[in-house]
């Protein structure tokens, strides 16, 4: 499987599949895959959209590309949740149990 060739499927109005999404996503988030060529898929899902499957897909690529934690432990209440990530990306998410 090439980046190339998913970027071209995408840009063509085609559908992407799990595996393709789960290594696209998979080899960015290992550095395999350079930013210019993410960059060239994010505009391809711009013009041509995302179906449901790709969409819960890529959700579930991303939630898979790094470490997770787990909540159930936690009071009832509001938290704050804040993330960062080696690339500098932050995450804020509001949680109310």
């Amino acid at each position: 499987m090439r980046a190339v060739d998913i970027i071209m499927k995408k840009r063509d109005g085609y559908e992407l599949s799990r595996e393709e999404i789960a290594f696209f996503m998979g080899g960015y988030a290992a550095g395999e895959i350079p930013g210019y060529q993410v960059s060239a898929w994010a505009m391809a899902v711009f013009f041509k959209g995302m179906t449901s499957r790709e969409t819960a897909a890529l959700t579930e690529a991303m939630l898979r590309s790094g470490k997770t934690i787990d909540l159930s432990d936690m009071r009832r209440g509001m938290y704050i949740l804040h993330l960062e990530t080696q690339k500098g990306w932050v995450a804020r998410k509001f949680i109310k149990q």
